[in-house]
């Protein structure tokens, strides 16, 4: 016999007579709401699996907290405002946020005419 399981069960009889319903079928209704007419095990896998979902019902919780956490530090990042010079990611240079790096875009430029040059002998005339 186990004393804990007789007692919980006279807690819902009792419970059940002062309620609506003091029949066998409502006193049999409220046994089988409160999970005493299952087996041990059948309780013992039950309370298992509420644990279960606690569980990750709290781990839900602790993502959603950390989404908002994280949220609000994209809109506190987007909300600045960037230096007003800023240093090239390809030379290195420095350059006002907005405009193009202007070292970079006299190399490329340079790059263009001397593509386009025709390629000339250095030793004009032939070799001596």
């Amino acid at each position: 016999m186990n004393a804990k399981r007789i007692n919980a069960a006279a807690g819902v009889i009792a419970a059940a007579l002062v309620g609506r319903d003091s029949s066998g079928a409502g006193i049999a209704a409220a046994l089988e709401a409160a999970g005493l007419l299952q087996s041990p095990e059948s309780a013992a896998e039950q309370a298992q699996l509420q644990d279960d979902i606690t569980g990750a019902c709290l781990a839900r919780h602790e993502e959603e907290q950390e989404n908002d956490r994280l949220r609000a530090r994209v809109a506190e990042l987007e909300a600045l405002t960037p230096a007003q010079f800023q240093d090239c990611q390809t030379c290195g240079a420095g350059y006002e946020y907005g405009q193009p790096c202007q070292r970079c875009e006299f190399r490329t430029q340079m790059a263009a005419e001397l593509a386009k040059a025709p390629a000339e002998d250095p030793h004009p005339g032939g070799a001596s």
